[in-house]
């Protein structure tokens, strides 16, 4: 049991905890602010919508690929080394499309 103790101590730090619920809130306010702001608006801007639709898909693939692609990277490296980094994309769509 004390090691449990020890675990939960170092893992949960409280100067992280309300840096992450401060960071939860703006971005549940924002949300609810957002929401207020577009059902009182009088009519619908689609050229506006698009826009921002678009934008935003963008932003969360870039953010998606600065997470996602170097790990993915690493482990493909570290199981199939540098020759199947190169190939194994193509190998992969080889496979799926057979």
């Amino acid at each position: 049991m004390d090691k449990m103790n020890l675990f939960l101590n170092e893992a949960f730090d409280v100067d992280n905890f309300w840096f992450a619920f401060m960071l939860t809130l703006f971005a549940g306010l924002a949300t609810g602010i957002g929401g207020i702001i577009a059902l009182s608006a009088k009519r619908t801007n689609t050229k506006f919508l698009a826009v921002s639709l678009g934008f935003s898909a963008g932003v969360m693939i870039y953010v998606s690929f600065l997470e996602i692609f170097p790990k993915a990277e690493a482990a493909l490296v570290g199981v199939h080394g540098s020759f199947g980094l190169l190939w194994f994309p193509f190998l992969e769509e080889w496979f799926l499309w057979e």
